[in-house]
C-alpha cells in the first residue's frame, strides 16, 4: 500500500509519521518510525532525543488540525503491537478524527480502494464507508471475562507494593481510578516536550516495575497501553484531593485482573463493583 504521511511543511517530523488507521477504523492517528529512520522498534530502546522526537510528533497534531487534546498510547508487554518499527495510537475525539479525514482524504494514495478495507471494518466494506466504521468500531469488552477472574482468584495481597516504587519525572503520586483498571499520575502539567518527555519515561519505569513491559509475555495481566495526555485533557473521572497546580498528567491502563491485585485491599470492593456497572472498554 502506498505511503503518505500527514505531517507536512513546518510539522513534518525527521524521525515519525503520522497516518490514519484504516486497519482497525478507530479515532486514532497512527505515528510510526518513517523507513531509514535507524530506530529501535522496541519503545525502551529508543533514545531520550528519540522519545522527545515522538511527543513532539503528537504535539504537531495537535497544533496542525487544531485539535485540543489528545493522548499518545504506547503498547507494552503483551499488548504490544506486532510491528516492525515503532507503533503509538494518538487518540483523539470522534469529530476531531473525522474531520480531519474529510479534508485530507483527497491526498491519501489510491483512496478510496477496496485494498484499504479489512476484517476489522465490521460496519461495512463498502471502501467509502471509512467514517461509518470509525463511528460504529466495536471495542471489545472483556469485562465480564475479568470479573469471574477476580471472583474466583480475590484473595491475594497486593502482588507489588506500589508504595515503595520510586515516582520520577516530576510526579508525585499515583492515585486509581474508581471504576476503571488505570493507575493515574498526578503532578504539575508539563509544559515543555522535554518535561513530557520525563513524564513519560516515568510510567514506563513504574510498568517495567510492575512487569508490563516484558517482551516475551503472553499472558495479558503482563501488558499495559502507556498514556501521556497531550493537550488539555478531561480529568474529571479521577477522584482524588487535588493541590493547588496538580492534576493526572497520563496513566496505565492493564487488565482488570492486574489491577485489582495492585489495589489496596480496603479499595478493591467498591472499585470491583463500580467497574462491573462501568461497561468499561479500552480506547487506546
Amino acid at each position: 500500500m502506498a505511503k503518505y504521511n500527514l505531517l507536512r511543511g513546518d510539522f513534518n517530523n525527521p524521525i515519525f509519521a503520522v497516518t490514519f488507521d484504516f486497519y482497525s477504523p478507530r479515532p486514532h492517528f497512527i505515528i510510526l518510525t518513517k523507513d531509514g529512520a535507524g530506530i529501535e522498534r522496541e519503545f525502551s530502546r529508543i533514545t531520550h532525543r528519540q522519545t522527545q522526537q515522538l511527543v513532539k510528533a503528537g504535539k504537531s497534531v495537535l497544533e496542525s488540525f487544531k485539535i485540543d487534546d489528545g493522548i499518545l498510547s504506547i503498547h507494552r508487554g503483551a499488548w504490544r503491537s506486532e510491528t516492525k518499527k515503532i507503533h503509538v495510537h494518538f487518540c483523539v475525539d470522534v469529530e476531531s478524527y473525522l474531520r480531519v479525514f474529510e479534508s485530507l482524504k483527497e491526498a491519501i494514495p489510491n483512496w478510496p480502494n477496496k485494498r484499504y478495507v479489512t476484517k476489522e471494518w465490521k460496519g461495512s466494506t463498502n471502501p467509502h464507508s471509512y467514517a461509518q466504521n470509525v463511528r460504529g468500531y466495536p471495542y471489545r469488552s472483556y469485562l465480564e471475562k475479568e470479573v469471574k477472574a477476580i471472583r474466583t482468584n480475590s484473595s491475594r495481597e497486593p502482588d507489588v507494593p506500589l508504595g515503595e516504587i520510586q515516582l520520577e519525572g516530576g510526579i508525585t503520586k499515583i492515585v486509581y481510578h474508581p471504576s476503571h483498571p488505570k493507575i493515574g499520575f498526578v503532578g504539575t502539567k508539563p509544559d515543555s516536550i522535554e518535561e513530557l518527555q520525563q513524564v513519560l519515561w516515568a510510567m514506563e519505569k513504574f510498568a517495567k516495575e510492575l512487569s508490563l513491559t516484558d517482551l516475551e509475555s503472553k499472558d495479558e495481566n503482563h501488558g499495559c497501553h502507556i498514556c501521556l495526555y497531550l493537550g488539555s485533557v478531561t480529568t474529571d473521572g479521577w477522584n482524588f484531593t487535588r493541590k493547588d497546580g496538580e492534576d493526572v498528567v497520563g496513566h496505565i491502563v492493564m487488565a482488570g485482573f492486574r489491577f485489582y491485585h495492585l489495589c489496596p485491599v480496603d479499595l478493591r470492593e467498591n472499585w470491583l463493583l463500580a467497574y462491573r456497572q462501568s461497561d468499561f472498554k479500552c480506547l487506546t
